[in-house]
């Protein structure tokens, strides 16, 4: 509704819906993958008179509040034509310079703008989104995701399904098990595992709001919530104790166990033999095989990655099983289980 609603008024938004529409049309009418996935010419023309009016807007005064409305309705749209051509490169441009005039005009609290709320859930969204829609090693290596906003907004984003769970927590999950923790400070709750530990359990909670007759999709995709849950408080307990070295993880064999066997029921189920679904398990059985000190935990993990017969998404999984049982070797050599 705010789309058209913007292009009565708005060229770079009226050019920027024809061309999207008529990208879209052509590729209905048109079977053909390859050729569906061309730009036709009269598409491209309607973008690029997008372009232009929207290079008149930024050339002019952008801190004017319907201008700055215009241009992120407008970048939103260029993200469907990114999407539409699978194009990461272009979808991450509009996609950075989106968020970062949003970051912006947050600051001036968005000159208190009926749609600042509804651009801020859309970016959000789309950052969210962006590994199921572009869903390559290739597309994903380039491209970085803020960890504010990963951990600042609480959008109520419904995860209907394990695929979608996967494709947000390879960014979530990412983030945090990537990050450096501080020199010992008192443990808080603000800090990113635990804010993003809080988000995972709002998603969860919004899934069961649904009824107490979930569907197996549901169910799943509770389950990879779960499994995430496990390794982020694990990661946020012991970001608090570096003067203890890998020695402050052995207090929490118990969460531990609880991710491998919760990795081993997603494992088993027919209904997540996907490659998003079963990706979801990677990242915390690694996490598991790398960090716990538990002879048994920690092997029973390495067979579970070693047992996934194909590559699931973007993990290369007889590498990742290779690095693992070689750096357990290294670790171990001259130990007895």
């Amino acid at each position: 509704m705010l789309v058209h609603q913007a292009s009565e008024i708005q060229p770079a938004v009226r050019y920027a819906v024809v061309g999207i529409g008529s990208l879209h049309w052509s590729g209905m009418k048109n079977t053909n993958a390859t050729a569906a996935c061309q730009m036709p010419s009269f598409s491209l023309r309607q973008c690029n008179k997008a372009h232009e009016h929207l290079q008149q807007n930024l050339a002019a005064d952008i801190s004017r509040r319907p201008r700055m409305e215009t241009v992120l309705i407008s970048c939103a749209i260029m993200l469907a034509f990114a999407f539409s051509q699978g194009d990461a490169r272009a979808g991450g441009c509009h996609l950075r310079a989106g968020y970062a005039l949003l970051h912006e005009w947050q600051r001036v609290q968005m000159d208190k703008s009926p749609i600042g709320a509804v651009a801020l859930e859309s970016f959000y969204q789309v950052y969210l989104d962006w590994p199921p829609l572009m869903g390559t090693e290739a597309d994903l290596k380039d491209f970085s995701y803020p960890l504010q906003l990963a951990t600042e907004y609480q959008m109520d984003v419904l995860i209907e399904t394990p695929e979608e769970a996967c494709g947000i927590l390879l960014i979530l999950g990412w983030l945090v098990l990537q990050m450096m923790p501080g020199p010992p400070t008192n443990m808080s709750v603000d800090s990113a595992p635990f804010s993003v530990l809080e988000k995972l359990q709002h998603w969860k909670s919004l899934i069961l709001q649904r009824g107490h007759n979930l569907s197996q999709a549901r169910r799943d995709t509770i389950a990879i919530l779960d499994i995430w849950s496990e390794v982020i408080l694990i990661k946020g307990l012991t970001d608090n104790r570096l003067e203890e070295g890998e020695t402050r993880y052995d207090d929490y064999s118990s969460h531990f166990q609880r991710t491998v066997q919760q990795g081993k029921k997603i494992l088993a189920q027919r209904s997540l033999r996907s490659s998003w679904a079963a990706s979801g398990t990677v990242a915390p059985l690694f996490f598991c095989a790398f960090k716990c000190r538990d002879w048994a935990i920690r092997r029973e993990a390495l067979d579970l990655l070693s047992g996934q017969s194909s590559e699931q998404g973007i993990w290369s999984i007889s590498k990742t099983s290779l690095v693992l049982d070689r750096l357990i070797k290294i670790e171990s050599e001259g130990y007895q289980p």
